[in-house]
């Protein structure tokens, strides 16, 4: 593979990068916040319910505004802190247990629809903006696909003769 070829490649690869992160990442999270606030809606109508107490539903009015505005940090490395936070502190572990214990005790099942439709969504939020993550991740991979391709390249280099080596012309240039 020339040098050439790798910046091509690289031009290329950036230009995905802007495509997916530029243009339809945005748009898809314009999508995913309108549903959410549509979600709140079907909450509020949820609320009117004599069968949804108020404890329910303000769990889940809280889960889809925070994901509203927390869109852009909803990520992998957020998630990460997260569980983080959640193994080595106590009280914020308990709390958010105590959280989704209000939203699980209940049996209405339209609550359990709104819930699992507000997951949902909040993969799809994760998985854009974790998808320009694929355009740095490509290189690597073919870096990785590749490896024993080099080191076989590598070793028949160190074990050419200087002779066979001084004749090789490189780029227009002779070794010799």
């Amino acid at each position: 593979m020339t040098l050439g070829s790798i910046f091509l490649v690289l031009v290329l690869l950036s230009f995905f990068f802007f495509i997916l992160d530029g243009i339809i990442a945005p748009s898809e999270h314009m999508l995913i916040r309108f549903a959410l606030f549509k979600t709140a809606d079907e909450i509020d109508e949820l609320g009117t319910s004599p069968h949804v107490s108020a404890k329910v539903v303000q769990p889940l009015k809280g889960m889809t505004y925070t994901l509203v505005d927390n869109m852009p940090r909803f990520n992998l490395t957020t998630l990460t802190m997260l569980r983080v936070r959640m193994e080595r502190d106590e009280k914020f572990r308990e709390e958010a247990r105590a959280r989704v214990a209000v939203i699980e005790e209940c049996d209405v099942e339209e609550v359990m629809d709104v819930r699992r439709h507000i997951v949902r969504l909040a993969d799809r939020v994760l998985a854009w903006n974790c998808i320009g993550w694929v355009v740095f991740l490509i290189p690597i991979l073919m870096c990785a696909v590749l490896y024993e391709r080099i080191q076989i390249g590598i070793r028949t280099l160190l074990t050419t003769p200087q002779k066979s080596l001084d004749k090789l012309q490189v780029s227009g240039f002779s070794l010799a």
